[in-house]
């Protein structure tokens, strides 16, 4: 069966190694998270692999509360973060399909979206979104705090949870957690 699940991988493009070819843009996620203050510290590696074409500039939003620490990409100007809105512009034009690796390093309070001081949720925008994605894959690492422990399955490794989407969704989904 693992054989035969490993096969169908191959063939159909999947992979988690952001050097080979994605159909659907992909995220991993390293993050340390406290629910009690909201406070986030991410590092996001991203393959985007946009449905539309973009000529200068690549939009997402991001949580308007964080502060970005760094990023990169592959044919980047310069980017602006401005209330939530992260513009990325870019050298040249972005086709349907083509592939943008971006890294990017945050740190803030998530105190945006309706279940203030629970976990991170997709209203949250506590990852950048853009309008764009109808179809994502990830991976995560979140750091919790000691007492914190997450519903749903997921591998614990000392403080360090880790799960990952095993189809593409349209949104990231981190499981309810209690504490």
């Amino acid at each position: 069966m693992k054989k035969l699940l490993a096969i169908f991988l191959l063939l159909s493009g999947f992979s988690c190694n952001p050097y080979r070819p994605y159909y659907f843009t992909h995220y991993h996620i390293t993050a340390s998270y406290d629910p009690a203050s909201t406070s986030l510290s991410a590092n996001v590696q991203m393959v985007f692999v946009p449905g539309q074409e973009y000529h200068d500039s690549i939009t997402f939003q991001l949580n308007e509360f964080v502060e970005i620490l760094s990023l990169t990409a592959q044919e980047l100007k310069y980017y602006e973060f401005d209330s939530g809105r992260l513009v990325l512009y870019i050298e040249g034009a972005v086709m349907p399909g083509d592939q943008i690796h971006i890294s990017l390093t945050y740190q803030g309070m998530i105190v945006d979206g309706p279940d203030k001081g629970t976990m991170l949720t997709p209203d949250k925008l506590w990852y950048p979104v853009n309008p764009g994605i109808t179809k994502l894959t990830y991976s995560i690492e979140l750091d919790l705090p000691e007492h914190y422990s997450l519903k749903e399955p997921g591998i614990l490794k000392g403080q360090r949870w880790h799960w990952a989407t095993k189809k593409p969704l349209g949104y990231i989904a981190v499981p309810q957690g209690t504490g």
